[in-house]
């Protein structure tokens, strides 16, 4: 059974019995492009259109996870969901698993779940299905826009013995995430004197959003230390905590990708591809 140190990233993978009862409820006859914008390693996209005549795409922030899913099959970049705009009805299902707390810095405490929905929506086509995978308390946050952009909706309970479990794990890892947290905001100092108040992990020179990259990026901990000694593997970490509640600031580069999907990204190199048919 999935235990709390299987939730990454305030990501849950759905669980597979649940993916099966999903599969059963959708029918596809023709070619039809398919999207997971926090794919993680893309099991619950594969599940949900298993034997289907679909082409998979994900978006993924971990470069392990996108890494993963681009070898199973799924053409993913790696990086922000939010950083990914996609053409207008692109896609004939977007299944949406997001993360199930709140996001800390730049988006101002809003829920995840109806930020991600308010994001990705437009993406789905006419008569496209959504498949929206959130706890039940989080259903109204959504309401505005599934009722006003979406027919025909059915709101499904998963009783598989893991999503029960999930319900007494999720707030433990809460708890420690915002620890960590905690501890990266005191890890780093911004000070005039010091590369004109960049942040920097204290104690040091080294911009702390310059480590994030690196680890956004999939460099291993042991080459980011040999980059910079003075370091430890929980500074590292907590520097990538701290990024990613703590945006850095300033206009990010825009990439154009081939086909339909462009991306606006501050973070390091992405994997190219074409999104939609």
């Amino acid at each position: 059974m999935r235990s709390a140190a299987r939730l990454k990233m305030s990501y849950y993978p759905l669980p597979e019995g649940e993916g099966k009862k999903l599969r059963a409820l959708l029918s596809c006859a023709n070619q039809a492009s398919v999207i997971d914008p926090c794919v993680g390693q893309g099991t619950a996209l594969q599940l949900v259109t298993r034997d289907a005549p679909v082409r998979h795409y994900g978006v993924e922030l971990d470069a392990e996870r996108a890494r993963i899913a681009n070898a199973n099959g799924i053409e993913t970049i790696q990086g922000n969901a939010f950083e990914a705009v996609a053409r207008p009805e692109s896609f004939s299902l977007l299944y949406l698993n997001p993360p199930y707390d709140s996001e800390i810095g730049s988006i101002a405490n809003r829920r995840m779940e109806a930020f991600f929905l308010e994001h990705t929506y437009r993406w789905l086509t006419m008569g496209g299905v959504l498949i929206l995978v959130i706890p039940f308390e989080r259903f109204h946050d959504c309401a505005g826009i599934l009722a006003s952009h979406l027919t025909q909706l059915a709101v499904l309970r998963m009783t598989d013995e893991e999503s029960v479990k999930y319900r007494s794990s999720i707030w433990e890892d809460v708890d420690r995430r915002l620890s960590q947290l905690k501890d990266a905001q005191q890890m780093v100092v911004e000070d005039p004197e010091i590369l004109r108040g960049t942040p920097v992990i204290r104690g040091t020179r080294i911009p702390v959003h310059d480590v994030a990259s690196l680890v956004d990026a999939g460099t291993p901990v042991q080459e980011i230390l040999e980059i910079y000694p003075s370091l430890t593997p929980s500074k590292i970490g907590l520097a990538s905590i701290y990024a990613r509640a703590n945006p850095q600031r300033g206009r990010p580069r825009r990439r154009s990708f081939p086909g339909s999907l462009t991306v606006s990204v501050s973070k390091k190199r992405l994997r190219s591809s074409s999104i939609g048919d």
